[in-house]
C-alpha cells in the first residue's frame, strides 16, 4: 500500500514539473541600435546615422526591424575624391551650366577629374530656400574636365575647384574656375566613376578603338617611360621635351626573325623601327636623321590644350615583310594597310605576323 502511494506522489510531482516547464508565454523582446549607412549616390560620399529598433517575436527567432529614425546626415571622407574621375551625362547642356546656352537641348557628357591633392576641407550644414537640408563644403584642388556637347568637344586643364552644395539626393552644385571666373556646374545624382585609363581614353582625341587584326596572338609590351598611362614629357617634340624615343620591352615570340615597332597618334606615324631584339633603349633612334626607313622617330606635338593617344604596336614577323605601308610623320596611316604589308612576306606568302602587342600612352599639350 505504501509503495502505491509513493508512486502516486511521484506521478503528481512529474506532472507538476511538466506544467512548470511551460512557464509564462514568450514576451517579444526589443532592442535599439545606432547604425551608420554609407551612401554612394552622386560624387560626394554621404553618411547617414539612424536609430533602428528591432523586435524578436519568438524565442530564438530572428530580429526584425520595427522602426528606423534618421538622426544625422553628413558628408563622408571626401579625401577619397582625390585623383578620381567621373562621367556625367545630361540631356540638355544648359542643365549642367546655363552659360552653355549655345547647346540648349543638346545631349552632353562631362568627364571630370579631381586633382591628386585635395585639402582644406570644411563642411557646414545648411538649408535650401524650400527648407530642405543641404551641406556646404569648401575645399581646394586643381583638376581638369572635358565637355562633349553633341559633336563639339572642349577640354579644360588646371581647373580650380573650391566648393560645393551637396543635396540629400546625391546631386551637387560644384563651384569651379577654368580660367573665366568662378562658375557653378550642376552635378546630378546619377554619375559613373571611371577607371583612370577609361578617363584618359575619353579625354583623348585620337584613341584607336578598333584594330583589324584582333584574332592574332597578343604579347605584352611595357615601357619605363610611361607612368600611370602618361608618356614622359621627354619623349615629346615640345619646348620641355627632348624628342627621344621611349624605352620599350616586349615578349619574345618563337619563330620570329624580326620585330616591327610603330607609334601612331590616330593615323599619324611617329615611329617606325625594325629590330631583331626584344627591346629598345630610350633615345636609341637618332631623331635628327630622317628618311632612314625602319629607324625613324619624332615625338608627340599635339595642338595646345589637347590630349592625344600615342599607341605603340609591336609586330613579330616570320620573315621580312613585303611592304612598309606607312608614311613617317604624316597622317593617313591606316592599320589595315600597314598590317597587310606586314602579314605578307617578301615572297608573297601571307600569315607573316606571328603575334602583336599594344601599349597606349597619353600626352597632353598645355596651352
Amino acid at each position: 500500500m505504501k509503495s502505491k502511494c509513493m508512486k502516486t506522489v511521484a506521478a503528481v510531482m512529474v506532472l507538476s514539473l511538466l506544467c512548470g516547464c511551460k512557464g509564462k508565454p514568450f514576451e517579444p523582446q526589443h532592442k535599439t541600435e545606432i547604425e551608420t549607412e554609407v551612401v554612394s549616390v552622386g560624387i560626394f560620399p554621404q553618411i547617414i546615422e539612424k536609430n533602428v529598433s528591432y523586435i524578436q517575436k519568438e524565442k530564438d527567432g530572428a530580429w526584425e526591424v520595427e522602426s528606423s529614425e534618421e538622426t544625422k546626415w553628413d558628408l563622408g571622407d571626401i579625401s577619397v575624391l582625390a585623383d578620381s574621375a567621373w562621367r556625367i551625362v545630361a540631356d540638355d547642356a544648359t542643365s549642367l551650366n546655363p552659360a552653355l546656352e549655345d547647346y540648349k537641348g543638346v545631349s552632353t557628357v562631362v568627364y571630370l577629374h579631381f586633382g591628386k591633392d585635395l585639402g582644406e576641407v570644411k563642411t557646414l550644414s545648411g538649408t535650401n530656400a524650400d527648407g530642405t537640408p543641404k551641406i556646404n563644403v569648401t575645399f581646394n584642388t586643381v583638376g581638369d574636365l572635358v565637355f562633349c556637347a553633341g559633336v563639339q568637344k572642349f577640354g579644360f586643364e588646371e581647373v580650380k575647384m573650391c566648393a560645393a552644395e551637396v543635396q540629400k539626393d546625391g546631386s551637387a552644385k560644384l563651384t569651379m574656375d577654368w580660367g573665366e571666373g568662378e562658375t557653378v556646374v550642376n552635378i546630378p545624382a546619377k554619375v559613373d566613376k571611371l577607371e583612370w585609363k577609361d578617363y584618359l581614353i575619353a579625354k583623348s582625341d585620337t584613341y584607336i578603338k578598333d584594330v583589324p587584326f584582333k584574332d592574332v596572338t597578343t604579347i605584352n609590351v611595357t615601357s619605363k617611360t610611361l607612368d600611370n598611362g602618361i608618356w614622359d614629357t621627354k619623349i615629346s617634340k615640345t619646348l620641355n621635351g627632348q624628342n627621344v624615343n621611349p624605352e620599350l620591352s616586349w615578349d619574345p615570340v618563337e619563330g620570329a626573325t624580326q620585330y616591327v615597332v610603330i607609334m601612331l597618334d590616330g593615323g599619324w606615324l611617329h615611329m617606325d623601327y625594325i629590330t631583331t631584339n626584344t627591346s629598345m633603349t630610350e633615345g636609341e633612334i637618332d631623331s635628327s636623321f630622317r628618311s632612314n626607313r625602319g629607324k625613324q622617330y619624332v615625338g608627340p606635338y599635339p595642338p595646345p590644350g589637347t590630349t592625344h593617344t600615342y599607341t605603340v604596336f609591336v609586330f613579330a614577323l616570320k620573315k621580312e615583310m613585303s611592304a612598309d605601308n606607312w608614311n613617317f610623320d604624316k597622317g593617313g596611316n591606316y592599320l589595315d594597310k600597314i598590317f597587310e604589308g606586314l602579314d605578307t612576306d617578301k615572297d608573297g606568302n601571307t600569315g607573316n605576323v606571328l603575334a602583336y602587342g599594344r601599349l597606349d600612352g597619353f600626352f597632353t599639350m598645355p596651352f
